[in-house]
């Protein structure tokens, strides 16, 4: 905190006089563009996208989690290293995607439809190197680690 104009300044940059102003713009945004059935639909989209991806492919997923904070789980004896590929073979094209996503406003139908192309061609990917017994084998490091072990 600084002494300024006789007051004192406590490093807001004037903030306290407009974040009040903003958050009323935010909810009233959020009124206006339907922010939380936006977020449903995209989240319901991506489990379903995943869901049809996986089943193409013939892999075993589970999808969880309430639509806009959405998650899925292969059911495969060896979970991470599939979600490891998953990973490094979606990072490949740019995404850079693991098993949960966070809708956004940002994520329109045509951004969803992109990333779940992508996701089906990964889940094919998977789903051969499955059949091949070679899911480590196309690993370019380490299989994730899962839990706080990981920080220990």
């Amino acid at each position: 905190m600084a002494m300024s104009s006789g007051g004192i300044d406590s490093g807001g940059s004037g903030s306290q006089s407009t974040g009040p102003a903003a958050a009323l713009a935010t909810i009233e945004k959020h009124r206006r563009d339907n922010v939380p059935e936006r977020l449903i639909h995209a989240g319901e989209r991506i489990q379903a996208g995943w869901r049809a991806a996986a089943d193409s492919a013939g892999l075993k997923i589970r999808t969880f989690g309430i639509p806009p904070l959405a998650s899925f789980t292969f059911e495969h004896e060896s979970p991470d290293a599939l979600l490891t590929l998953f990973t490094q073979e979606m990072l490949a094209r740019g995404f850079l995607a693991g098993a949960q996503v966070y809708t956004m406003v940002a994520h329109s139908d045509r951004l969803i439809d992109i990333y779940l192309e992508n996701t089906e061609q990964v889940f094919r990917t998977l789903a051969a190197a499955n059949q091949a017994n070679n899911i480590e084998d196309l690993l370019n490091g380490p299989v994730k680690h899962s839990g706080f072990s990981r920080l220990a």
